[in-house]
């Protein structure tokens, strides 16, 4: 399902971004149109999508997301409706690829959180890190690369903080 962790550093990336709050329930119905949104005020801003579009979760609890939905750009955008400027920070994350479709997301980030719980914690407390706040999910090959969901990867990435 996920491929091996691996610890990454990662380069600060301009983006475009909407910010959403929403029960759990009602994700699938309000990120798609922030998709749109994002992808036509890019295009009328004279720009292209310069990487694959992400969500970065910037808390989680049981009943609630609270993310940034968005996409990586060349130029930085301007605030338009809910379009914002933001970047994906430069930062030391743990990373997996998940291969499969929508539907298996939420169990691969299971099994990622459990991995890192069970496998990773000692070998990061000897290094001096642990995992912080911030989760993002980069649909690395999406629908677009076919029927076949076992074609599709996703980038889990966990920011990984100083725990000393």
């Amino acid at each position: 399902m996920i491929d091996d962790p691996k610890i990454v550093e990662t380069e600060s990336q301009m983006a475009a971004v909407i910010h959403l709050t929403m029960p759990r329930a009602k994700i699938l119905g309000r990120i798609p149109p922030a998709i749109e949104e994002l992808v036509k005020v890019i295009q009328e801003q004279g720009q292209t999508v310069a990487g694959p579009m992400f969500t970065h979760s910037l808390t989680c609890s049981t009943e609630q997301f609270d993310l940034q939905v968005g996409f990586l750009v060349d130029v930085p955008v301007s605030q338009s409706g809910r379009v914002k400027p933001g970047e994906l920070l430069a930062t030391r994350v743990a990373r997996t690829v998940y291969h499969g479709g929508y539907e298996g997301l939420a169990g691969a980030r299971s099994e990622f959180g459990r991995r890192m719980q069970k496998e990773w914690v000692r070998e990061l407390a000897q290094e001096g890190l642990e995992a912080g706040l911030g989760f993002w999910n980069s649909y690395v090959a999406g629908p677009e690369a076919g029927d076949d969901p076992s074609g599709r990867g996703t980038e889990l990435s966990m920011r990984l903080v100083d725990g000393t």
